[in-house]
């Protein structure tokens, strides 16, 4: 499929879902529905339709010293368990340094860490 052909099928489910929002809110807000006068067109269904963000799209990385329990989770090979002991450490003992620190934590390795430095820094809060 060309560029140019995605463009405009992404402007066309862009414009699909704005049409739908509007008229749903269009229906919430008024006081007395009445569809008689309107004339809906068959449901549309759209099966297999994925929505998938730009290679130029990029996520902040997670601060390890002000996050919480679920932006910790976001970060790879941390569950809610490392996450938790993270948070703890760094209640009891203070901030990171650097993301490197995290070897602190019960749990977290070397190999963990190396997975983070993409995605994670140890920037100073006020805690």
């Amino acid at each position: 499929m060309k560029k140019q052909a995605v463009v405009i099928q992404e402007r066309g489910l862009m414009l699909l879902i704005g049409v739908a929002v509007l008229t749903s809110g269009l229906l919430l807000f008024t006081d007395q529905v009445t569809t008689s006068h309107v004339s809906f067109p068959a449901m549309i269904h759209l099966q297999h339709v994925q929505v998938l963000l730009p290679d130029f799209v990029e996520r902040m990385p997670v601060n390890i010293n002000s996050a919480t329990s679920d932006e910790l989770i976001t970060l790879p090979g941390i569950g809610p368990a490392l996450a938790q002991r993270i948070i703890e450490e760094r209640r009891e003992n203070g901030p990171f340094g650097t993301v490197e620190d995290l070897v602190r934590v019960s749990g977290i390795g070397p190999k963990t860490v190396e997975g983070l430095v993409d995605c994670a820094v140890a920037s100073p809060t006020d805690i």
